[in-house]
């Protein structure tokens, strides 16, 4: 695998009676031959017997041609270059250097446009993704105030280190005043291993309450000139009053002239009505005009009908 550390375990037997000290020295090459690095165990104690080394130094570059490769394992008395000669012969072993596919997306920035705002008003949020993989991917991103998501969007196929910028709107109708810090999240790709990089916080917005707005220098009215309009007002009112007063009490009089106009011809109807045109004697039975008192026939007495 290029561009990951080999791991190699040397397993090494002192045939002697007595311990030895012995530099170990592992040589690594590709396919063709080129050398990938060396790893050198200087001055081990070797007790007699088995001991097992475990060797994790060596980083396979990237460069490294694909195939089989070949370590060599020897045992010297101490450095080549010190004069040290080797215990026994070398030996050697293989091993398949093949590509392995990464998958890694990552977030690298979480941006907000504006860092104060008001209710109700509208926080563009820009992030931006990275595929750092081999090969092509299809992954969710989702866009965060605390913890509480504002959207989710789908990025397809994007190519290899590549980087795309996505827009989040948030709208803060529904948010109390107070400091929210935004973020966002990559969803895990099949076969992702690093996924420390898929969350990116960054950035806090400022939701300020409503306040109402000063007004100029130049609305301000002195306080002489508002106490003047305060009593203006106050005799304006005073006055609509008494007119509305006499206005009611004219209508009142004036429809109280209108019924009595209304009923005196009735009484002097009502008068004119007692007269009598004519009577009719209770004595003769005959009538006469009714101005007279006395039966202009039988001379009976009838008196005054009004």
């Amino acid at each position: 695998m290029r561009n990951e550390n080999m791991c190699f375990r040397l397993t090494v037997r002192n045939i002697a009676m007595v311990d030895k000290i012995t530099t170990l020295v592992l040589d690594v090459y590709d396919c063709l031959n080129i050398s990938l690095g060396q790893v050198v165990l200087e001055d081990e104690i070797i007790s007699p017997g088995v001991t097992v080394f475990f060797v994790k130094d060596l980083l396979i570059p990237e460069w490294t041609s694909l195939g089989v490769g070949v370590v060599y394992a020897n045992a010297y008395t101490a450095l080549p270059i010190l004069g040290g000669v080797p215990w026994c012969p070398h030996v050697y072993t293989t091993f398949s250097i093949v590509k392995v596919i990464v998958h890694d997306i990552a977030i690298i920035s979480v941006m907000p446009s504006v860092n104060e705002i008001f209710p109700c008003q509208r926080v563009n949020i820009s992030v931006v993704v990275r595929n750092e993989g081999d090969v092509s991917e299809t992954f969710d991103v989702g866009c965060y105030y605390n913890s509480v998501l504002i959207e989710k969007l789908t990025v397809e196929n994007l190519p290899p280190w590549t980087e795309k910028a996505l827009t989040f709107s948030w709208c803060t109708c529904c948010v109390h005043p107070g400091n929210y810090t935004v973020g966002a999240e990559a969803s895990v790709v099949p076969g992702e291993i690093d996924i420390d990089d898929n969350k990116f916080v960054d950035g806090v917005v400022c939701v300020k309450p409503w306040m109402p707005l000063p007004l100029p220098v130049e609305c301000v009215l002195p306080r002489w000139l508002l106490a003047f309009l305060l009593l203006l007002a106050i005799l304006v009112g005073v006055c609509l009053v008494l007119l509305i007063g006499l206005a009611l009490w004219w209508s009142k009089n004036k429809k109280e002239g209108e019924r009595e106009h209304q009923t005196a011809p009735t009484v002097k109807l009502n008068e004119q009505a007692v007269f009598k045109t004519t009577k009719t004697c209770n004595v003769c039975g005959r009538e006469f005009p009714g101005v007279y008192t006395f039966c202009p026939y039988c001379l009976t007495f009838h008196g005054k009908d009004y």
